[in-house]
Formats: structure tokens, sequence, C-alpha cells
């Protein structure tokens, strides 16, 4: 970690935005496989719908790989609006961490870090909890059967993006914080002392 002190005595902002670029693009594509697997087409010709428009997220078996919608079943339409608004949200981020290596909206994006990655957090917990919300979604048999969970796992992508979320959270702050002590950040000005650890 000393090391890694010294290196971010000259060079804290840009490794810090760096680490936003993957950041935000890892959740931009979780959310976009996430969106992609509910949205892709059921059916075929004119009568091909989203799979989240006319399959059930659960009661597949063998014979059945695309359980009825119930006309009040709403959980799939709002788990792929949520997970198309984190897209969204996390490729202009990208974007924006991109032009901020050129301190082009840096200072604002980097005092807003921390709100962002509660954002993330809480979209990313609210694909969850809904899902979750769905009886027998993580039956075996759902889950061999079921297109929505065809190509990739709706659920597992719902998980990961909520542990990289907390993770990035606890973990960046807390080393930026209190181990680095504001090396990463863009107004830190250089002491000389990072050999010391004050």
């Amino acid at each position: 970690f000393t090391m890694a002190k010294g290196f971010l005595e000259s060079h804290g902002h840009s490794a810090r935005f760096f680490y936003m670029n993957i950041l935000f693009a890892t959740m931009a594509f979780l959310a976009s496989l996430f969106a992609g697997t509910l949205g892709a087409s059921e059916g075929e010709g004119d009568d091909a719908q989203s799979r989240y428009e006319v399959c059930a997220l659960a009661g597949a078996t063998a014979d059945v790989t695309c359980p009825t919608l119930g006309a009040d079943d709403t959980t799939g339409k709002t788990v792929f609006d949520i997970a198309v608004a984190t897209a969204v949200l996390n490729a202009l981020l990208l974007v924006w961490s991109i032009v901020g290596h050129y301190h082009y909206g840096a200072e604002i994006l980097e005092k807003g870090q921390f709100l962002l990655s509660i954002l993330n957090i809480g979209l990313f917990a609210g694909l969850v909890g809904n899902l979750n919300s769905v009886e027998d979604i993580l039956e075996d048999v759902n889950i061999e059967n079921n297109v929505l969970f065809s190509g990739a796992n709706p659920y597992v992508i719902a998980v990961v993006g909520l542990s990289a979320g907390v993770l990035d959270f606890v973990l960046f702050n807390s080393l930026n914080l209190w181990y680095f002590k504001g090396r990463c950040d863009l107004s830190y000005k250089p002491s000389g002392d990072y050999g010391s650890g004050n």
C-alpha cells in the first residue's frame, strides 16, 4: 500500500477516474445484460413481443417455458424499466468519467461519487427486491426452463450488481478517506509525506 500511496501522490486523479470508468462500464453492462435478457423477443413475426410482456418470471416447467403472465403481474415490466434506467444512467456516467480525465466536470462528479454509489446500490437493490417478491422464482425447474432465464440469469445479474455496488461504496470510500487520505481527490496537493502514512 505504501507504493500505492506514492503513485497516488501524483496520479490520484487519473487513478480515481480510471476506477470510475471501470465501475460505470461494469454497472452499465450488467444492467444492459439484465434488460436484454428480459427484453428479447418471444414469438414469431408480427406476433413477437418482449419476453417480459408475455412471460411470467415464475411457473415454468419442462413443458411450459413461457408461463402465462397474469393481468395484474407487472413485476417483469418494473424490473425491465429499472434495468434500462440503470444502464442509461451508468452509460452517461461512463462518458462523464471519461471526459473527467481532462477535468471537464471532474470536480462535480468527484463530489457526487458518494451519492452515485448509493444510487447504484438502490437501483440494483430494487431489482433484487422485486425479483424476491416473486414466489418460486428460484425453483430449479423454473430457472432451468423459463425463457426469462435463458442466456443469462437475471437474478444472478442483479445480485452481482448489488454486491459490486456495496463493495464499491464500502471499499473505495474507506480506502480514500482513511488510508489514502484524499490522495485520489482532484484537490489533493502532494506533500511528500506518503511514506509515513500520515
